[in-house]
C-alpha cells in the first residue's frame, strides 16, 4: 500500500467529512481542499475525540477535474481513494454527496492540522 492511500485510509477515508472549500496555488503546484472535521469517517466511535479542522493538500499538482452537480455549500465526501499510482505520481479520486468527482494528478498528498 503506497503512503497516500495510507494516509486517506487513517483518516477513514474521509468518509462523511464536509469539505467547506478549496484553494490552488498555480506557482506553489499545489491544490488544497479544507475540511471541517477531518476524522469524522473514523469506524470506531470511541476513536472519535471531536472535530479536527484540517487541510489535505495535493502536492506537485499536474492535473485537475472537478465536476459538482448540483453545487452547493459544503460538499460531503462519499468516498475517497486512490486509483492509479506510479514511479513519483499518484492519482487521488474524491467522490462527493449528492453529486461530484474531483480527479487530482499529483506528486504526493498531505495533511495539515488546524488550530
Amino acid at each position: 500500500m503506497n503512503q497516500a492511500q495510507s494516509l486517506i485510509e487513517s483518516l477513514g477515508g474521509l468518509r462523511d467529512a464536509v469539505m467547506s472549500g478549496f484553494r490552488w496555488a498555480r506557482a506553489e503546484k499545489t491544490l488544497t481542499l479544507e475540511f471541517e472535521d477531518l476524522s469524522t469517517g473514523l469506524a470506531d466511535p470511541l476513536v472519535y475525540t471531536g472535530p479536527e479542522p484540517g487541510d489535505v493538500v495535493f502536492l506537485d499538482s499536474y492535473s485537475v477535474f472537478l465536476t459538482v452537480d448540483p453545487i452547493q455549500e459544503g460538499l460531503m465526501v462519499y468516498e475517497a481513494r486512490v486509483v492509479e499510482e506510479g514511479a513519483g505520481f499518484v492519482v487521488v479520486e474524491v467522490k462527493f454527496r449528492p453529486g461530484g468527482t474531483l480527479t487530482v494528478n499529483c506528486g504526493g498528498v498531505e495533511v495539515r492540522a488546524k488550530g
